[in-house]
This record gives structure tokens, C-alpha cells and sequence, in this order.
């Protein structure tokens, strides 16, 4: 296991201070809700949906992330960690392996109000935390970020592993494809770009994915499908196996 621990990740902890947020801040999460709201219907997946449902009264404008933290911890075990920018990888995967969510401070500005370079809250919240309310993805998430830093030597595979289905992930759904990555969900472009004729999708095969290259400065041009979104469970089994074979042959 890695060295650190949550009292040595302590320090990257940041403080929400709701007076530093301007004026374009609140207007820009605003139109971010009431867009992507429009956006989401017909495209996301009903665990989705559900989850929102469960959480919507703390996003109508920036959330209180210490209040939507006990709300989070009463009803999942996940708590979230406020932080200033982008974490370094490890600090990142060890936070979710102990069920602490980083979630950044920042909403993004005028000019990034349909991309952000960097995760900022919107995308965090939004994309991420409904979904935390389902064992089959919160439970995916914990694992694939233990394994990232218990296996040194398979960390760029688990990193595309968990891209390409905690961040840019599709499921099949009563045979249509709905989308449950939190890069997607969290942007009008690409939860659109996600579910149209345009990106070349695959059938989820867990060699393939983690051979697959990511760039995660574009629309995703190959997706890969999972057949259902209860499915997860099974990448975590499948996962296990091959960690197991990857072990015996070391």
C-alpha cells in the first residue's frame, strides 16, 4: 500500500468561502442546472436520475459541500473533500479508496461555461455524487482507486479502466444507450455527442478498455458499452480475476 494516509492528505483540504465566489459564479451554476437538466432527459440513466432526485434540493444554486457531505455520509458511508484545483493522481485515488470524494471549490468562469479544463465543482457534484447512492458504482469506485495504489505496476491500465467507465461510461437500458459517466453527464456537448450515431461504441471488453489510449481533452470518439449498469459489479469481479492472473505471472 501507498505510504500516506488520510491524516497526511489532510493538508490539501480546502475551506468553501461563498464570499470569494463572484457574482458570475452563481449565475453561470444557474444556467449550468437548468441546461443540463434539459439536457439529461432521455440520455442519462435511470440510476441517474434516481440519485439526483435524492440530492437536487442541495444543488439548485452552489452547494454547501459540508452540508451535502452529511446528507452523502447519513445515506452512503461517502463523505466529500473540498479541494483547491486538481490532485495529484495518488492523493486523488487514495481519498476515493477511503470513501472521501474530492471535490473542487471552484465553479468554472463565463468563458468555461461548457467545458471546463480542469474538474471544478459543477462537474464534480453534478457528475459525479448521484450516482455514489448505487453500491454497483460507488463500490467500483472505491475498488479501482485501492487497486491504483496497491498495484504500482498496473496504475495506467486501472486509470483507463476507471475513465472509461466512472468518467465516460454507457450502459444499454431497455435497449437504449444512456449514459452514466460523470464526464458526459456533467456536459451538454458530450452527453449529447455520448447517445448520437457519431462515436464508435464497443461492447465492453475489459482487455480492450484497458489497452485503449485516453484523451480526455475531447469528445470521446470510442466508448465502450456495458450491457447493463448493474454490470459494474461485474468489471470489479472481472478486475479481480485479472489482477489475480497478472499476479501468478509476475
Amino acid at each position: 500500500m501507498s505510504h500516506l494516509t488520510i491524516e497526511g492528505v489532510k493538508i490539501e483540504r480546502d475551506t468553501q468561502n461563498f464570499a470569494h465566489y463572484p457574482t458570475q459564479a452563481y449565475d453561470n451554476w444557474k444556467q449550468l442546472l437548468k441546461k443540463q437538466l434539459k439536457s439529461i432527459e432521455g440520455k442519462a440513466s435511470q440510476q441517474f436520475i434516481e440519485g439526483l432526485t435524492k440530492i437536487i434540493t442541495f444543488i439548485e444554486g452552489i452547494p454547501h459541500i459540508a452540508n451535502l457531505s452529511q446528507f452523502l455520509q447519513e445515506h452512503t458511508g461517502w463523505q466529500l473533500w473540498p479541494v483547491k484545483g486538481l490532485l495529484e493522481s495518488e492523493s486523488f485515488f487514495y481519498l476515493l479508496s477511503h470513501r472521501y470524494f474530492p471535490v473542487a471549490t471552484f465553479v468554472r468562469s463565463g468563458t468555461d461555461f461548457n467545458y471546463s479544463p480542469i474538474p471544478d465543482l459543477w462537474h464534480d457534484i453534478f457528475g459525479h455524487i448521484p450516482l455514489l447512492f448505487f453500491p454497483a458504482y460507488s463500490n467500483l469506485v472505491e475498488y479501482l482507486s485501492y487497486q491504483y495504489i496497491a498495484r504500482q505496476d498496473l496504475k495506467e491500465a486501472i486509470a483507463r479502466l476507471y475513465w472509461y467507465t466512472i468518467e465516460a461510461g454507457v450502459c444499454d437500458e431497455g435497449g437504449n444507450r444512456r449514459v452514466y459517466g460523470a464526464s458526459q453527464l456533467s456536459s451538454i456537448e458530450e452527453i449529447g455527442y455520448a447517445v448520437s450515431d457519431y462515436p464508435i461504441v464497443y461492447p465492453f471488453d475489459l482487455e480492450k478498455v484497458i489497452d485503449c489510449p485516453v484523451k480526455i481533452d475531447q469528445l470521446q470518439h470510442q466508448i465502450f458499452e456495458i450491457p447493463s449498469f448493474d454490470y459494474l459489479s461485474v468489471i470489479e469481479y472481472e478486475f479481480d480475476r485479472y489482477l489475480q492472473c497478472s499476479s501468478l505471472c509476475r
